[in-house]
């Protein structure tokens, strides 16, 4: 593993937050650096992707990977993914071998994205069905010559989804990757926090 230059790193203030945020493209990377209450930096990355149509998108992201293990120290404390779409996730791909020397704390996704919720589960199943139905009526629609289907099939071009048929490949294999990363494993709290029990704080973080 390459030893990381100083001058790289991202600092946060003495009290509050430094956020840098990267010109994916299309798509969103936010690094989010904390004072530590042992004095040592907290880094929060939440998303990292750039649309797999964007031009050159697997060159940028290779770049912000790379500039996101040298800011870290190659040590994120929490990766936060918002949501299963390739401009979130992405870059996790494209820049794996960056990644790859990382150390990730905690991995913090949206319940839907539970492997083992059968709710999440029973929902993924009911999109991917109807993905397909939307897929087969659009394929009529091709074979019958129909004027509106090309630009219905436009809207296929977009990121469905990392567990459906019709949605991205490599973003189930990317929250594979992320997963086996992680070096504790979230332990969710309610879907709610009632008032004044105060906020939610990063790993270590401090105030």
């Amino acid at each position: 593993m390459p030893p990381s230059d100083p001058s790289h790193r991202l600092y946060p203030p003495e009290r509050g937050v430094t956020v840098r945020m990267y010109a994916t493209g299309f798509g969103d990377c936010f690094l989010l650096a904390f004072p530590g209450e042992d004095g040592n930096p907290r880094y929060v990355l939440i998303d990292c992707g750039v649309h797999d149509r964007y031009p050159k998108g697997r060159e940028r992201l290779e770049a912000i990977a790379r500039d996101i293990a040298e800011a870290t120290s190659r040590r994120i404390h929490v990766v936060a993914i918002t949501h299963e779409h390739s401009d979130h996730l992405y870059g996790f791909m494209y820049g794996k071998e960056s990644f790859a020397e990382c150390e990730i704390d905690e991995l913090w996704l949206a319940w839907t994205e539970d492997p083992d919720h059968p709710v999440a589960q029973e929902l993924t199943r009911l999109f991917g069905k109807r993905i397909q139905a939307l897929q087969a009526a659009l394929t009529r629609l091709q074979a019958a010559g129909n004027p509106y289907a090309e630009r219905i099939a436009l809207l296929f071009g977009f990121d469905l989804g990392a567990n459906t048929t019709g949605g991205m490949k490599g973003n189930k294999e990317i929250l594979t990757f992320l997963r086996g990363k992680s070096r504790r494993s979230l332990e969710r709290p309610g879907t709610t926090r009632p008032r004044g029990e105060g906020h939610s704080r990063s790993p270590g973080s401090g105030g």
